[in-house]
């Protein structure tokens, strides 16, 4: 596994270091990061297989979203993500679960101190990922994967920077 997946632990480990009495949205914020390093933790385990990039965008866009009291989005996301599975061959990750929930974790933050950190990793970071796995430029896988690194660990920074005043 590469060092970046590690990265999404960085929220949950600076709140458990400098922030335990963070409010539930930051946790649960910090724990929604955390759904991609387990995601590409049990990828590596099953020897690559794309299998739950099906599943994770729907748990962690969902609990972005409860976080900011719309608990609804990730019941509907998780049977979006079911739906998308059924017929699919999953050999490469479907767009439509982290679009769908991209949308719903960004409007959902709404004026919360967390909208910059939701913005750098859902607009910024869902962005450079379907550019990066739809390879729209021939040849430009690498440009959108250190676009969509770089997003992440924005995102990651920015959620310290909340949550450190809050």
């Amino acid at each position: 596994m590469e060092a970046l997946h590690y990265a999404a632990l960085a929220p949950l480990f600076f709140l458990l270091a400098f922030r335990r009495d963070a409010g539930v949205t930051y946790w649960l914020v910090a724990l929604g990061f955390a759904v991609s390093f387990f995601a590409d933790f049990g990828a590596w385990l099953l020897g690559g297989s794309q299998a739950l990039t099906y599943i994770y965008p729907a748990v962690q866009f969902g609990l972005f979203a409860w976080a900011f009291g719309q608990s609804w989005a990730l019941p509907i996301l998780l049977v979006l993500a079911a739906i998308q599975v059924v017929g699919t061959d999953l050999s490469a990750p479907d767009l439509g679960v982290t679009l769908a929930g991209s949308v719903i974790a960004i409007w959902a933050t709404g004026e919360h101190p967390l909208v910059w950190s939701i913005l750098a990793y859902c607009g910024l970071g869902t962005l450079c990922y379907m550019m990066m796995v739809e390879r729209v430029w021939a040849d430009s896988f690498d440009l959108w994967w250190h676009g969509y690194q770089g997003s992440r660990l924005l995102a990651f920074g920015l959620f310290g920077r909340a949550a450190w005043s809050a």
